[in-house]
């Protein structure tokens, strides 16, 4: 007798930008060093050019990533941190979606609580050793990668 196993459907993905989706802990040099081999710019004219809009960047009130993701919840925006669910709530919500069929990742097992708790699936990436290889082989689990990349 074969065991039918429910594979879990997720349909989106939240995470932490710094740390996680860059390279480096708070995102600049990631991003900065991005934009300036994409426009062929020199590293610093983009670093100085960034640095004079870091906080319209940091709140959210402009963004580089708006094509990119279907929402961007930003806690200094909505006064609320990875400690409260009001955050997670919130990104729910603009995307319609239940925790269940979400995953969080970050690069701080203490930030992984909440949304544990509210159902969604959490990963922890290591941000220090920044193996995107285990990050990929963690979520090929759920489908959600592309070999090609």
């Amino acid at each position: 007798m074969r065991k039918h196993t429910k594979k879990m459907l997720i349909s989106a993905v939240f995470f932490d930008y710094d740390g996680v989706l860059t390279k480096d802990k708070t995102g600049s040099y990631t991003t900065v060093n991005f934009i300036s081999k994409e426009l062929n710019l020199p590293f610093i004219k983009v670093k100085k050019a960034l640095k004079r809009r870091n906080t319209e960047l940091t709140l959210g009130k402009i963004t580089h990533q708006d094509e990119l993701f279907d929402s961007i919840v930003v806690s200094a925006e909505i006064g609320s941190d990875k400690s409260s669910s009001k955050i997670f709530k919130i990104a729910l919500q603009e995307l319609n979606k239940k925790p269940e069929s979400c995953i969080f990742i970050d690069n701080n097992e203490k930030n992984l609580v909440i949304p544990r708790e509210m159902g969604f699936t959490t990963l922890l990436h290591n941000d220090t050793e920044n193996d995107i290889e285990d990050l990929k082989n963690k979520l090929k689990k759920y489908g959600l990668t592309n070999n090609d990349r």
